[in-house]
C-alpha cells in the first residue's frame, strides 16, 4: 500500500477550478519532485492534499484512508505536513517560539523534547538564534527553520513548496543537502520547484505539470536529455507517462 494515493484530483478557488487531473502516488521513504511552469497548478495540488484547498472531485488517501475534506490540523496530526511557499513563519515571534507552535501538530505529545533536539540538529544555526525574533533571520535561515517547524511534528510525509524561492545558490545547496538527510531517517518527501534539474537530481522520480494536469513523469536519467525534459515542461512533442 502506498503512503499517499491520490487520483483524478480537482481543485480551485471559488468557480475557478486550477487542477484537473492531479494523481500522484508516494511510497514510505520516497522523493517525488514536481516541477512545471507558472501556473500549472503546483501549489493548488500540495494544497488540496494538505486540506489548505477544497477538492470539488477526487481521491486523497493517507495509509489507506480518505482524507479529502479534513482540516489542515487534522491531516498534519495524520502525519501529512506541509511548508509552504513563502515559508509562514511567525516573523514576530523568536525562533523557539515557532519551533513550539509546531508541536501542536503532533498526534502524540510525549518525545516533543526529542523532536525538537532532532530538528535543530538538522539546522544548527536555528539553536544559535534560539531568541532571535524570527523577522530578523535571513531567508535562508527563514526557510530552515519553516521546515524545522514542519519537523517537530515527526510527519511521515513532508511536503514543500519551492525551497528554493529567493535563497543564494551556496544555502540552496545546504537546503537540499538536508532533505536528503530527512529522506535517509524514513520521511517521504514531495517538492515542488521550479529549478527542475535541482529536484530531478535528487527525486526517485519527478512529475511534470501543464494547464492544471499531471502530464509526464521523468527519471533522473531523463534530466541529462534536455529536449526531453523541455518537451515535457513546454508542451512541445507528446507527452509520457
Amino acid at each position: 500500500m502506498s503512503l499517499l494515493s491520490v487520483r483524478d484530483l480537482q481543485a480551485g478557488y471559488g468557480k475557478v477550478e486550477v487542477l484537473f487531473n492531479g494523481h500522484i502516488e508516494v511510497e514510505p521513504g520516497e522523493l517525488v519532485g514536481i516541477v512545471g511552469p507558472n501556473g500549472a497548478g503546483k501549489s493548488t495540488f500540495l494544497g488540496a492534499m494538505a486540506g489548505s484547498v477544497k477538492p470539488s472531485s477526487g481521491c486523497i488517501e493517507f495509509e489507506g484512508v480518505s482524507i479529502r475534506g479534513k482540516k489542515p490540523e487534522d491531516i498534519v496530526r495524520l502525519g501529512l505536513a506541509l511548508v509552504p511557499e513563502g515559508r509562514a513563519i511567525f516573523t514576530d515571534l523568536t525562533v523557539n517560539e515557532n519551533l513550539l507552535l509546531g508541536l501542536t501538530g503532533r498526534r502524540d505529545k510525549s518525545g516533543s523534547a526529542k523532536a525538537l533536539a532532532e530538528a535543530t540538529e538538522l539546522f544548527p544555526v536555528l539553536s544559535t538564534h534560539r531568541d532571535q525574533q524570527a523577522g530578523l533571520l535571513s531567508g535562508g535561515q527563514q526557510q530552515q527553520l519553516a521546515i524545522a517547524r514542519a519537523l517537530v511534528c515527526e510527519p511521515k510525509l513532508l511536503m514543500l513548496d519551492e525551497p528554493s524561492l529567493g535563497l543564494s545558490p551556496t544555502v540552496i545547496q545546504d537546503v537540499f543537502s538536508v532533505l536528503n538527510k530527512i529522506q535517509e531517517l524514513g520521511t517521504a518527501i514531495i517538492v515542488v520547484e521550479q529549478r527542475a534539474h535541482l529536484i530531478m537530481s535528487i527525486a526517485s522520480r519527478t512529475l511534470v505539470m501543464r494547464e492544471g494536469q499531471v502530464r509526464a513523469t521523468l527519471t533522473r536519467e531523463d534530466a541529462k536529455d534536455e529536449t526531453k525534459l523541455a518537451a515535457a515542461y513546454f508542451g512541445t512533442g507528446s507527452d509520457s507517462e
